[in-house]
């Protein structure tokens, strides 16, 4: 596009100023979002910090700790395989132990209700 077909477009004002106006908008904008992002403690370092805290409850240290998220395949197969370990150590952490005969649990982790 040419110089004098763009000048065109602001009839009503000159072309530069509105270009200076859009770029102090932009830095502005910028600068609120940055501002906001630092107050949250965001950003991708905190990101990366996160994703190597992640706790790996599929093994044998942190099976059947309870946690939020769904229970996997290979947790509930070791904790199904090794329950006396994992309640030895929950215990030793003084953390809930997984009761075989709570339904709850017996859901949660895939084990045998007790024989009546």
């Amino acid at each position: 596009m040419a110089v004098e077909e763009f000048d065109r477009l602001f009839e009503a004002r000159d072309s530069t100023s509105v270009l200076e106006q859009a770029l102090t908008h932009q830095q502005e904008e910028a600068e609120r979002t940055r501002g906001r992002r630092d107050r949250r403690g965001g950003g991708r370092q905190q990101a990366e910090t996160r994703q190597r805290e992640r706790v790996d409850y599929t093994s044998p240290e942190h099976a059947g700790e309870p946690h939020r998220g769904t229970i996997s395949e290979a947790e509930r197969i070791y904790v199904q395989e090794h329950l006396d370990e994992v309640n030895a150590r929950l215990r030793e952490k003084g953390m809930r132990e997984i009761d075989p005969s709570d339904l709850t649990m017996i859901e949660r982790y895939g084990l045998q209700p007790p024989e009546v």
